[in-house]
Parts: structure tokens; C-alpha cells; sequence
């Protein structure tokens, strides 16, 4: 037999920015990817404000210039 529908459970206050995903835990979708931040509502707001704050290039690599006299290796060379 089919589990009821459940009601959905509600945000502490209506600015909250997290959403209840159905595994309980409090989620965000940042950059086009979906992070889950905890059960605790709380703990889950205080842990996306951290994540949030970082700039967009965090935990990406840097591209490196050329070393000088070489091309980029952008794709075969011209004429």
C-alpha cells in the first residue's frame, strides 16, 4: 500500500532561504549544483551563509600564462 502524502514541513520564517528536501535535510541549488546543508535548520542556514560568502572562483585552479616565447596551446598552429 501507498505512504500518505506527507505535509510538506515549514521554513522557520518566510526570508528563509534553504528549502526541505525530502530527505529531511535543509538544501540549496548555488551555481547550478544542488547542496545539502543538514538537518538542523540553524546549524544548515549558519553553514550556507559560510559556503555562500565564498568568491565564485574558490576551490578552482587559477589558469596559468604561457611561459614567455611559447604559444598558448589554444589549437594547431597557423600559417
Amino acid at each position: 500500500m501507498a505512504n500518505p502524502k506527507q505535509p510538506r514541513p515549514t521554513k522557520p520564517r518566510r526570508s528563509f532561504p534553504l528549502f526541505r528536501h525530502r530527505n529531511g535535510q535543509w538544501c540549496k541549488t548555488i551555481r547550478g549544483t544542488h547542496h545539502c546543508f543538514g538537518t538542523d535548520a540553524d546549524a544548515a542556514h549558519d553553514e550556507y551563509i559560510r559556503v555562500a560568502a565564498d568568491p565564485p572562483s574558490a576551490g578552482r585552479r587559477a589558469s596559468l600564462p604561457a611561459p614567455a616565447g611559447e604559444r598558448p596551446h589554444n589549437g594547431p598552429a597557423g600559417p
